[in-house]
């Protein structure tokens, strides 16, 4: 069957809407022979039959859009999160980890496949922010911490790529860049997933967190901290000191709702309770000269002090 397609290809017997089509529909073939073997008890095999079906339609928007130009961005990336989402429902549903790890990664690969090398920050992070929505899913029915991981790994790599190939340069020609709000915006709309994300089986199920979680709660407010540093630090240190209070507020209100739904988890009260000392803390050189900053810095060590005799 394969030579065959090639052979049509070749001589034009089959256009580019028919081999889009073929495509599409080995996938859906390949999702449907998986659940059957699924429904026959061969799970092994029903894992990689229907790895290779999502595969395959992933594969099918990225040859639509970038190899034969059929459909624009925006539909290719609708056409992405709904193979996205039904692979993550499809995971949660039958208790898949696997399924939805790959269906993750696919998701994420998908901006760097269909990419045209245009500056579109809001199309690629509100894509972005699916994404993390359906690893929210997960976290709520399933407690996969791989899941979570991916989703904080891909979410801020994608950043990156978007900031050092469009904001950074934009940071030299001219200050305050042209697309800061943007960024600034994306960046807390992002804190405040992965603030939110590690937690949630917590806060939902009243189960104790592991490791993996209060390690991304960490990683989060640094990565966060770093870019607002980067972008802040020149020309609005005010703004950038008035941010780590509201990270360090932030810490803080989620310790409250720790501390109301899951009592026992003292790790992960601890955490958010040094986070959110931190951040406070460090928005005060930020903010105060250095005089007012030493007698700041003097209170607030009593008021540590008393609170923790």
């Amino acid at each position: 069957v394969g030579f065959f397609l090639k052979y049509a290809y070749e001589n034009q017997w089959i256009g580019p809407w028919g081999r889009v089509g073929i495509a599409g529909l080995g996938g859906l073939v390949a999702l449907a022979i998986g659940e059957v073997t699924r429904r026959r008890g061969y799970d092994i095999v029903a894992k990689g039959v229907t790895a290779l079906g999502f595969a395959i339609l992933y594969a099918t928007v990225f040859a639509a859009h970038r190899w034969y130009g059929l459909i624009g961005s925006a539909p290719a990336y609708a056409l992405a999160i709904g193979v996205t989402v039904a692979a993550m429902v499809y995971a949660v549903v039958l208790d898949e980890a696997t399924a939805a790890l790959l269906s993750l990664a696919g998701g994420y690969l998908t901006p760097v496949l269909l990419s045209t090398g245009k500056n579109l920050p809001n199309l690629l992070f509100g894509y972005v922010l699916i994404l993390s929505a359906g690893a929210m899913l997960c976290s709520y029915r399933r407690k996969w911490n791989g899941v979570n991981i991916l989703a904080f790994l891909g979410t801020y790599l994608l950043y990156t790529a978007w900031f050092e190939k469009f904001y950074r340069p934009a940071m030299d020609i001219r200050w305050p860049p042209a697309q800061l709000a943007v960024a600034l915006w994306w960046l807390a709309v992002f804190f405040l997933v992965f603030l939110t994300l590690p937690v949630l089986h917590t806060l939902l199920r009243r189960v104790r967190s592991q490791v993996h979680d209060t390690l991304l709660l960490v990683a989060n407010g640094a990565v966060v901290f770093y870019y607002l540093w980067t972008m802040l630090m020149e020309g609005h240190r005010d703004a950038l000191a008035l941010s780590c209070l509201a990270m360090g507020v932030a810490h803080l209100g989620l310790l409250a709702l720790v501390f109301m739904r899951c009592r026992l988890d003292r790790d992960l009260r601890n955490v958010l309770l040094i986070a959110g000392l931190a951040c406070i803390s460090l928005a005060v050189p930020l903010h105060f000269e250095r005089q007012t900053v030493s007698v700041v810095w003097a209170v607030e060590a009593v008021m540590l002090a008393a609170i923790g005799v």
